[in-house]
């Protein structure tokens, strides 16, 4: 399928509006068929969502990957799951962070879909982030004690 009257990122056939699944639509961002609408809402991870909040938020920069790469002189063609993984961990924490800013995120679709655990992810980054939080009281503490046996 293609979009044949020149609109930008449809699937489907003759749409003219822009961002449409399905065909004949006029309106941007449908997925269906006939519509001359642009819908204030889409389905995000299952749920009704506003479009606008989606569209604005900050996505990670790991959800754009490519399925092929060149290793080696030669093009290599990687599973759509290994594609996904193997992005995301290429990516900064701060860049995997930002999965969780996606509206109506769910961490078990997003497993699903990509293979990711973020749970896991999630947990072991908050563990190291309560240690490191520990550390700096720690620290604190002990200037406190040094100023203290400083004034004795």
């Amino acid at each position: 399928m293609t979009d044949s009257v020149g609109s930008k990122g449809n699937s489907g056939y003759s749409n003219s509006g822009d961002w449409n699944s399905g065909n004949w639509n006029s309106g941007n961002c449908n997925s269906g068929h006939f519509n001359t609408d642009t819908p204030k809402t889409i389905r995000v991870f299952g749920k009704e969502t506003d479009r606008e909040a989606y569209i604005s938020c900050d996505k990670p920069d790991f959800l754009y990957f490519n399925l092929t790469e060149v290793i080696d002189g030669r093009l290599v063609t990687k599973e759509y799951k290994e594609a996904f993984k193997d992005s995301y961990e290429k990516a900064t924490q701060e860049d995997r962070d930002k999965i969780f800013n996606i509206p109506n995120f769910d961490a078990d679709m997003f497993f699903e879909i990509s293979g990711i655990d973020v749970r896991r992810d999630n947990e072991a980054e908050l563990k190291k982030k309560q240690i490191h939080d520990s550390i700096k009281e720690l620290e604190a503490k002990v200037q406190e004690l040094k100023q203290q046996a400083g004034e004795l």
